[in-house]
């Protein structure tokens, strides 16, 4: 089976203002990072379908980032609000609480990832690799990021791992939120005691108990556990 790339990308427009909900939204007349972390795949000849994710759902938006993605050696798709329809319809066959159906959309980071994990689901991917759309990676990252997966390490099945994000000045924590008005909400200090944990360890594989959205693998048995536990 296949491996796939997902990528969430967030905009605003004059009509649809999410800085309420994304923390930095590309306003759609700027070019933002996206076409950025696109150069990168293709200068590295990235060989997986990779599919991007305009949050929210909007026609302009959606339109905006078909115009990043177009022209490309890269395999890439730009899900969109008919692959939404057709996403909840399946769900609804399948049994999924019709009163919940309209929670599943895109405007939220937990319902973009989970649609993520949804389109990878029903279309049979065997790994989803995440990034977000302002990171670049290296030539080594795929196999890194696949590496292990789906096999037994140490009597136990790999089926989701993460890994640090590295700064343009090479660091591996986050001081984006060192300010008075956060000064009670901690949130990177505690974050960043736990990645020099799991970055301390001598172990090629760690348990952890924090991962990174934007640098992130998933097996595609580890989504199918997830929904059999719901259905339960």
């Amino acid at each position: 089976m296949a491996d796939c790339m997902i990528i969430p990308t967030y905009w605003s427009t004059p009509s649809v203002s999410s800085l309420k909900i994304f923390d930095h939204p590309v306003p759609i007349a700027e070019e933002g990072t996206l076409g950025r972390t696109l150069d990168n795949l293709e200068k590295l000849g990235y060989p997986d379908p990779v599919i991007l994710f305009p949050s929210p759902t909007d026609a302009a938006i959606e339109a905006k980032v078909r115009g990043l993605a177009a022209g490309r050696s890269l395999n890439t798709y730009v899900f969109s609000e008919s692959d939404l329809a057709a996403i909840r319809a399946t769900l609804e066959r399948r049994g999924f609480p019709a009163e919940l159906l309209r929670a599943v959309d895109l405007s939220s980071y937990g319902g973009v990832r989970n649609m993520g994990l949804l389109y990878a689901a029903l279309h049979g991917f065997e790994n989803i690799v995440m990034i977000d759309d302002d990171e670049c990676i290296d030539e080594g990252y795929r196999q890194a990021a696949l590496r292990y997966m789906g096999e037994c390490v140490d009597g136990r099945e790999v089926l989701g791992k993460t890994g640090c994000v590295v700064d343009e000045e090479g660091r591996k924590s986050y001081d984006g939120q060192a300010s008075f008005v956060l000064e009670n909400w901690p949130k990177d200090e505690r974050f960043n005691v736990l990645v020099r944990e799991s970055l301390e360890t001598e172990k090629r594989l760690s348990d952890c108990s924090m991962a990174f959205g934007g640098n992130m693998v998933l097996n595609l048995r580890s989504i199918r556990s997830l929904w059999d536990a719901r259905r339960r």
